[in-house]
C-alpha cells in the first residue's frame, strides 16, 4: 500500500468539507475524518499528527475545528507544542469574544491531554 502523503489528507479534507458545506451539516466532515483517523496504521497517523499542528494555527476556522476534534478525540498529545503556539497567537483573533472563547477552549484542551494518561 502507498504511504499516505499531506496531500492526500489535505485532498480528502477539501472532499469533506465541501459536502459537508453542500449538505448544510458542518459536522460531517468532522465525523468521516474522525473515522478515517481512527483506520490509519501508526506511521500514517504522523502524517496527520504533524498536518493537524499546522491546522491549529490556521486562518482557516473549519480546519482549526477540526484539527482541535481530532486531537480531543484520539489524545495527540504530540500536538502539545502547537496548541501551546496556538495559544499564544490567539490574542490576535478578531472580534469580542473569539479571543476569549478560543483561548478557553485551547487552555482546557491542553489541559486535557496533559492529564491524560500515557498510552500503553
Amino acid at each position: 500500500m502507498t504511504p499516505l502523503t499531506r496531500a492526500d489528507v489535505e485532498s480528502l479534507w477539501e472532499h469533506l468539507n465541501s459536502a459537508a458545506f453542500a449538505a448544510k451539516d458542518p459536522n460531517i466532515a468532522t465525523f468521516e475524518l474522525k473515522a478515517f483517523y481512527e483506520s490509519l496504521d501508526p506511521s500514517d497517523r504522523v502524517v496527520v499528527d504533524q498536518l493537524l499542528d499546522e491546522w491549529l494555527l490556521s486562518d482557516d476556522d473549519d480546519r482549526r475545528f477540526d484539527a482541535e476534534a481530532l486531537i480531543r478525540k484520539f489524545t495527540i498529545r504530540s500536538a502539545l507544542p502547537a496548541l501551546r503556539l496556538a495559544l499564544k497567537h490567539v490574542a490576535s483573533a478578531e472580534g469580542p469574544s473569539t479571543a476569549f472563547d478560543r483561548r478557553t477552549m485551547l487552555e482546557r484542551l491542553i489541559t486535557e491531554l496533559e492529564q491524560a494518561p500515557e498510552p500503553d
